[in-house]
């Protein structure tokens, strides 16, 4: 549906700018005329526009403070649209002030707050809704927006601390390949020409070497290589979109060496973490195994959810067919069936998210730790396997005046 930017004003004659979605022009003003809004000015935003503005996306800090300034707002008696315009002014522009206008608008058209958000699934995902639908039912949206920006900003933390993990080894990566790329683009070429004007027999990493600058600096090697590297490429990322592929892929995800276990513990720290919030939210067992399954990312873990969820349905306890998956470590079954054996199987949840996360933070310190040596030791490689090709003709022309 077209997206139209306007400018209004209100009763009180205030400029009101905003987004809103109609099929034609005429039927936006009336809408607006209809909220009674005198438009000043209105203009459809091109294709290039909303691709952008969708391209920047919405991270979960952006989302984590929303949330937590409409449950402040909303606690202090104010009604829900009223709270979504003072947000859209207060906001920086962004994509996620471009959706709280339209979900303001729809809000002002009569929708609920659920419905207007489930508009926008790109941004609200289903744990969100189902979060934001339970706190509507209940009359209770204040203290369910409460529990759901502390949720965000668990989720915002976890993320950046893989993120922080992997920042230190790409960043060496990439110096790596700027290295290599810088030596062989402007300095090896240089003794490359000497090496092919002496009269020596060139040594394996030299003649390896030779041709690595060779097939950089001749434009028809370097199209076949790229080539070559797209296509498989492009190849492997078709194979990883089919069912199979994906499935394999998310596999071998949880099971490769050293990283599998990390994200594991990320999976399980992230299912009992969102299950234990959708329970204290009072969302029935059953729509938030639902809800789960839709959110995991990984399609190990979504057959393993779904497996409990058909279970439970039919009269099962929850620990059971977790352990059954083989998936979740015997600690989270074993606090699992402590906590419905007692009646506090959320506390249990959030024990066990706790314990992973800690756990995950420690890892990911260790990783750091051995990574660094690793990656040290692959740019001594390199740098020493270019010194042995330049050096060993060297010493073969000198030893041959001897």
């Amino acid at each position: 549906m077209p997206i139209y930017a306007y400018e209004a004003l209100n009763q009180e004659g205030l400029l009101i700018r905003g987004v809103i979605d109609a099929e034609t022009k005429p039927l936006a003003v009336q809408f607006l005329s209809s909220q009674a809004l005198s438009v000043q000015r209105i203009k459809r935003q091109n294709s290039l526009q909303i691709f952008w503005s969708k391209l920047k996306g919405v991270s979960t800090a952006q989302l984590a403070i929303f949330t937590r300034e409409l449950a402040t707002l909303l606690n202090a008696g104010l009604p829900i649209i009223r709270a979504l315009e003072i947000l859209t002014k207060s906001a920086e522009k962004s994509r996620l002030t471009d959706v709280m206008l339209l979900v303001r608008e729809h809000v002002r058209a009569g929708d609920s707050l659920h419905r207007a958000f489930s508009r926008y699934p790109e941004v609200f995902n289903p744990v969100y809704l189902s979060l934001i639908q339970s706190g509507e039912i209940s009359g209770d949206l204040q203290n369910v927006l409460a529990t759901l920006s502390n949720f965000l900003d668990r989720e915002h933390a976890l993320r950046k601390k893989v993120k922080a993990a992997m920042t230190y080894p790409f960043v060496v990566l990439i110096f790596c390949v700027v290295l290599a790329l810088g030596l062989t683009i402007y300095i090896l070429p240089k003794f490359v020409e000497m090496f092919e004007g002496l009269q020596v027999r060139m040594p394996l990493p030299t003649l390896v070497l030779i041709f690595v600058v060779n097939c950089v600096r001749n434009p028809y090697y370097l199209m076949v290589t790229v080539t070559v590297l797209s296509f498989s490429a492009y190849t492997i990322s078709r194979y990883l979109a089919t069912p199979i592929g994906r499935r394999q892929f998310d596999r071998l995800l949880l099971t490769m060496p050293l990283f599998g276990a990390i994200n594991r513990k990320i999976a399980v720290s992230r299912f009992c973490r969102t299950f234990a919030t959708l329970f204290a939210s009072g969302i029935p067992i059953l729509h938030s195994l639902e809800v789960l399954y839709q959110v995991s990312g990984n399609v190990i873990i979504n057959e393993s959810v779904e497996q409990v969820h058909e279970a439970v349905k039919y009269g099962s306890s929850i620990s059971a067919p977790l352990e059954e998956s083989g998936l979740f470590p015997l600690m989270v079954t074993s606090m699992v069936q402590i906590g419905e054996q007692s009646g506090n199987l959320q506390m249990m949840l959030v024990k066990v998210a706790d314990f992973y996360e800690m756990e995950i933070s420690l890892q990911f310190d260790s990783l750091a730790k051995l990574i660094e040596p690793l990656m040290i030791g692959v740019m001594g490689i390199v740098v020493g396997f270019v010194l042995l090709a330049i050096f060993l003709p060297i010493y073969q022309l000198i030893s041959n005046f001897k």
